[in-house]
């Protein structure tokens, strides 16, 4: 279970540092078309991440990785997609941006 934690706080890790990174250069150099559709498609990878990740970690001790990764990707997913919508925001109006 310790490795389900590990590589899912990884994941979760590597999208809000790249959804920082988006808001930054947003804020800081300009605004880029292709930051949009970097941000749209990291979206649908954020399910996909999730279940890779949970399948890998599941697979050396469940019987059904495969269910378990895909109810914890449509579990976690959402949830990280919220928060790290909210903390986009924060990160946005912290270094100097606005809406």
């Amino acid at each position: 279970m310790k490795r389900f934690v590990a590589y899912n706080a990884l994941v979760a890790l590597a999208f809000l540092l790249l959804w920082m990174l988006l808001v930054f250069i947003e804020v800081r150099v300009g605004r880029f078309r292709f930051l949009t559709f970097i941000y749209i498609g990291s979206l649908a990878l954020v399910f996909v991440s999730f279940f890779l990740a949970s399948r890998s970690a599941l697979s050396s001790w469940s019987k059904h990785p495969l269910a378990l990764s895909g109810v914890s990707s449509l579990v976690m997913s959402p949830v990280l997609i919220f928060l790290g919508g909210i903390l986009a925001t924060k990160f946005k109006f912290l270094v100097g941006g606005h809406l």
